[in-house]
């Protein structure tokens, strides 16, 4: 039996969180000993786990500062091997690896498409400086599409054989802490005349909602009855909000905050709608199109393109946002079929298995 610790900075809301929660919940246990190891206190709003997964806190607010921590606690516990994701974590794992006990293994999960998040870090050319010089201590690197590996690989000349490409699985809410409803006079609002649109996603300026937001005056002239739905928090809350006063939107903008389970959300919507600047796997449109909701995408780098022409979806994917009634037609059960067949969980732990077998 191996055992396998995994890291992450926290259990706030997110991506890499909830993938993270998702497999520790799903890998099978009688062929591994799992535990979560968190570096910061813990807060509001984070992923729950169940009792059974075992999950230690350094009680550090930033990573930097945890490095003595991290490092006693990995030579305490010895595992085979260690997981962890986001840049900044890794490398600081990477640094000290050399002093982990000697059978330790340690693969490390890109978040993102690094040569384009690497410009919202605090010290980018130090970052870029980092990537070639410390990635290649991993013993592993997990990139969740084809893009991000050859961005890796290219943009910091890592090497090919030492990236693995594995999806994010399809996410089952009820092992991520889902399950709850949402508020009732939201979704009576969905069974309205709409159409209704969809975003799910942190109100962040890498995520353009405010291209969504701008597009909407036009939109209206052939849709009267059209309302756009947010899910989510973030720091361009209030910057989105002026922007939808600005255009008289307040009636037809509605910022609903963060949803633990968007299912219902997915399941009753016209239209889901994706136009980032960038992304490394689209987990929120894949939940979208699992559930049958249409979609609308407009094209950028990152593993996005991917997951729409393995889904047959690619007519889609636009270059720039537009609103018409084919895009508002469910798309067909293929789709949906072909989700479950390549980003189910049972593919997605196989492949971390022949990983974590390396």
């Amino acid at each position: 039996m191996q055992k396998v610790l995994f890291i992450l900075p926290s259990l706030k809301p997110g991506g890499a969180e909830r993938v993270f929660c998702s497999l520790l919940q799903s890998i099978n246990r009688a062929d591994y000993e799992l535990e979560l190891l968190l570096i910061h206190p813990e807060s509001e709003n984070e992923y729950k786990l169940p009792a059974h997964i075992q999950v230690h806190r350094l009680n550090v607010e930033k990573v930097s500062r945890s490095i003595y921590k991290l490092l006693k606690y990995i030579r305490f516990k010895e595992p085979d091997c260690v997981y962890s994701t986001m840049a900044h974590l890794n490398m600081a794992l990477l640094l000290i690896s050399p002093f982990f006990p000697h059978k330790c293994r340690l693969y490390i999960r890109e978040a993102s498409v690094s040569s384009h998040n690497i410009k919202s870090e605090p010290y980018p050319r130090f970052m870029s400086f980092l990537y070639p010089k410390l990635y290649p201590w991993a013993e592993g690197i997990v990139c969740q599409s084809s893009y991000m590996k050859m961005d890796l690989c290219d943009q910091y000349n890592v090497a090919e054989e030492m990236c693995h490409v594995i999806p994010n699985p399809l996410l089952n809410q009820e092992k991520t802490g889902g399950g709850e409803v949402p508020p009732p006079l939201a979704m009576d609002a969905l069974e309205n005349e709409g159409p209704h649109l969809l975003s799910v996603a942190r109100l962040d300026p890498v995520k353009r909602h405010i291209d969504v937001i701008r597009s909407l005056p036009e939109w209206l002239k052939n849709y009267p009855l059209l309302h756009y739905w947010l899910l989510g928090d973030g720091p361009e809350e209030e910057t989105l909000k002026a922007e939808v006063n600005h255009l008289g939107l307040n009636e037809r903008v509605h910022f609903m905050g963060y949803e633990r389970d968007v299912i219902p959300w997915l399941k009753k919507a016209d239209l889901f709608i994706h136009c980032s600047l960038y992304e490394g796997f689209p987990n929120a449109l894949l939940e979208a199109v699992a559930h049958g909701c249409p979609v609308l995408v407009r094209d950028h780098p990152g593993g996005t393109r991917e997951l729409m022409t393995t889904v047959g979806l690619l007519k889609r994917l636009v270059p720039d946002l537009s609103l018409c009634d084919e895009f508002l037609e469910k798309p067909p059960e293929s789709s949906r079929e072909r989700v479950r067949e390549h980003y189910g969980v049972a593919k997605i732990l196989k492949q971390y298995d022949e990983l974590f077998a390396l």
